[in-house]
């Protein structure tokens, strides 16, 4: 039973009531008003009952919109109308008084920000711990606040700082002081508003990510998904959350490229999907009668719809398939879920499964993470290595065998014809001309993407190449079995 002082304590929506006797009626639970008096089995106490809650919806109603005109009148007037105090000031009799010492590091975030011209610089500077936010030395890690990029961005963009008062999309001239010059602040405005990226729509954002939800690493923080802009060029990454909010320098977070790791995951699935053995193994265990064929079936089916699969399709795929991926020093583990695999069998009991529903599989692949000029590479080694030929290196012995076509086909008698004639320079030429004699070994595991992490275009043109095929091969760290 519950027992409620009064109907519109225990709701003032009619739609809201509905749903509560429906859960009642369902539980043969009752309910009793202390100070209200109706009989439910009736007609009239049913409509008694209605008419009750028809007056509470309305007075809640009615009550929303005063407040609404309220706040929106006060905060026409340039009132303080509660809420969190913005850094800088405090509140004191219900208005917003400029703090001194809050003041001086609000002027230098300004000042620096106008100097810096960089959120993640400033960000980084703040959080140092070497000087404060006036220029001042500090060592007391209990006198040094925290800042997170978000908080810089509020902090720069918000109009209390300038005496204004700001209201949904209207601002207002405030009763509190300013602690920056309007001159200042349009200077603030105007840089972030240069430097804010072109957003798309969340949906479309969200949907390039194929494993937001799904990333956490070693210390159970979450690894979001950011990108940065050159140009017009977008990188992608996921990120641990603790180097987005305020600890950018911290040696354990990871920022790893999202591409690489995307691919990476979806050829340990497309691994996974293809192994018999393991398929078998699991299918067994979910239940005793099942067909193997039909699971080594559906895994096949999974495998080759992945590839035309659009992006959200694969994000739905993975996030069904996979419970979480966890990043860890020289190891990613995956939780697969393995019923999943086989949800669309009719040879899985499910009676069966009803007991293991939360039961995972976890899978540790081995890697390690070399850097490779700018950006960070994913290695996995033997069984785990996913083969990706470079087009950039493929390019590049390409042009090499054209280049010494031109010179054996007459079209160029010298280098300097062949530089002028495809317009490249000819100390170009001449580094690249002699990766046409490359050995056949090193051409092949190029052209099946099985090279070395470091064997980069700079690396391949740029080297001294040995004469003999053997040095070449020693030199590039490529076995003879490739």
């Amino acid at each position: 039973m519950v027992v409620v002082y009064k109907i519109d304590r225990l709701t003032r929506s009619l739609m809201d009531f509905s749903r509560i006797v429906e859960v009642f009626d369902a539980n043969d639970v009752s309910f009793v008003s202390v100070t209200q008096q109706f009989n439910t089995t009736t007609s009239m106490g049913r409509l008694t009952l209605n008419v009750l809650l028809s007056f509470a919806q309305f007075e809640r109603e009615v009550t929303a919109e005063r407040i609404r005109d309220k706040v929106a009148a006060s905060r026409k007037k340039g009132m303080w109308m509660g809420g969190s105090v913005p850094f800088g000031y405090r509140a004191i009799d219900k208005k917003l008084v400029i703090d001194p010492e809050a003041e001086r590091k609000v002027r230098s975030i300004f000042s620096r920000y106008l100097e810096l011209k960089s959120v993640f610089l400033l960000l980084d500077e703040l959080n140092s711990g070497d000087r404060d936010e006036a220029g001042a030395s500090t060592s007391d890690p209990q006198q040094r606040t925290i800042y997170s990029r978000g908080m810089l961005y509020h902090l720069l963009a918000n109009p209390v700082y300038i005496g204004k008062a700001r209201h949904r999309d209207k601002i207002y001239d405030g009763e509190h002081q300013p602690i920056i010059d309007d001159e200042t602040f349009a200077m603030a405005q105007a840089i972030l508003k240069a430097q804010a990226p072109h957003r798309k729509s969340r949906n479309r954002s969200q949907s390039l990510h194929l494993l937001t939800g799904l990333l956490f690493d070693e210390t159970g923080d979450r690894l979001s998904p950011v990108f940065t802009t050159k140009g017009e060029k977008r990188f992608r990454y996921y990120v641990s959350h603790r180097l987005e909010t305020g600890r950018r320098t911290d040696p354990t977070g990871w920022r790893l490229p999202a591409e690489e790791l995307e691919q990476t995951v979806l050829h340990q699935l497309d691994v996974i999907l293809r192994d018999e053995v393991r398929l078998s193994k699991w299918a067994s265990t979910l239940s005793p009668s099942v067909r193997i064929e039909t699971v080594i079936a559906k895994a096949t089916q999974l495998r080759e719809a992945l590839p035309a699969a659009s992006h959200v399709e694969c994000a739905k795929m993975l996030k069904t398939l996979f419970r979480s991926i966890c990043i860890r020093p020289g190891a990613m583990v995956l939780e697969v879920n393995p019923h999943a695999v086989f949800e669309a069998s009719h040879d899985i009991d499910d009676n069966h499964h009803d007991g293991q529903e939360q039961q995972s599989v976890t899978l540790p692949i081995p890697f390690t993470l070399r850097r490779r000029g700018f950006e960070s590479k994913l290695v996995l080694e033997g069984p785990y290595a996913r083969q990706k030929p470079d087009d950039s290196l493929i390019d590049l012995l390409a042009k090499a065998h054209l280049l010494l076509g031109m010179l054996t086909d007459g079209s160029g008698r010298t280098i300097a014809d062949v530089a002028n004639t495809t317009r490249i320079h000819v100390a170009d030429v001449s580094r690249i001309l002699p990766l046409a004699f490359l050995a056949p070994k090193i051409t092949d595991a190029i052209l099946r993407g099985r090279q070395p992490v470091d064997l980069t275009v700079r690396a391949l043109a740029r080297d001294d190449l040995p004469i003999l095929w053997a040095d070449q091969r020693q030199q590039f760290a490529i076995q003879a079995s490739n």
